[in-house]
């Protein structure tokens, strides 16, 4: 690997952040930094080790904003294995990692991942009051990738606070935000949310539609997530 040029250190770490986030939407999942790619492609271990080493070796170098990015891997890392007490504690961490270098669009992403897995241990009232917090963030920035994720999480939220309505505003806001941004992860994610929630109020027809175009991405992206979208399909079916 070549070396950057003296004095182009920033340059570099920002394009590669760039490149990164570029990658992730568009599922490219071989072609991003190690420990994401492996996490992607459900290669935990390897993800874990790559991303500890990371962490270590910004620690090393006193690196806020990147100690703040890897304690955001580690905990979508831990949410996807169902160690939600362990993706709260390094979503808190990142946070206290943004706020130190000063950036809210961090500290957005890191609140949503507050609220996320607070919705996993069963505290919707916390999870939402997280998730408002960085959307107003975000809404501010004018960030809508962001925005999308956030919306998603409320969705979400909503759905297991009974107010559906609300929860099908949330994820259609956030479905039209990942189209907008060409997110196609995201937008697959979201449908799947969005079919659960129809299937919940027994609205078949809405369900299978849009779990059907769920699995159409995930299928062209190529990803293992089509697997429980097309379990789904199968209950419905049955």
């Amino acid at each position: 690997m070549t070396q950057a040029p003296h004095g182009f250190g920033a340059h570099t770490w920002q394009l590669a952040s760039a490149l990164t986030c570029y990658l992730h939407l568009r599922g490219h999942w071989q072609d991003r930094g190690l420990g994401l790619a492996c996490a992607g492609l459900k290669q935990f271990d390897d993800a874990r080790t790559h991303c500890l080493r990371a962490l270590d070796l910004f620690q090393e170098a006193g690196h806020h904003t990147g100690q703040a990015q890897v304690h955001l891997n580690l905990a979508w890392l831990a949410g996807v294995q169902g160690r939600n007490d362990e993706g709260l504690h390094h979503s808190c961490q990142s946070l206290r990692h943004y706020q130190a270098a000063g950036r809210r669009a961090g500290q957005a992403k890191a609140l949503n991942n507050i609220g996320w897995h607070t919705a996993q241990q069963q505290d919707y009232k916390q999870a939402l009051a997280s998730c408002r917090q960085a959307l107003a963030i975000v809404r501010e920035l004018d960030d809508r990738n962001s925005q999308a994720h956030i919306c998603d999480s409320l969705g979400y939220i909503y759905y297991h606070l009974g107010r559906h309505e609300k929860a099908i505003e949330s994820y259609q806001h956030a479905l039209a935000l990942f189209r907008a941004t060409g997110d196609s992860y995201g937008e697959a994610t979201c449908l799947s949310g969005l079919g659960d929630i129809h299937d919940a109020v027994g609205e078949g027809r809405g369900a299978r539609g849009a779990w059907m175009q769920a699995l159409a991405i995930l299928d062209r992206l190529g990803h293992q997530d089509a697997d429980q979208v097309r379990a789904k399909l199968r209950l419905r079916v049955a």
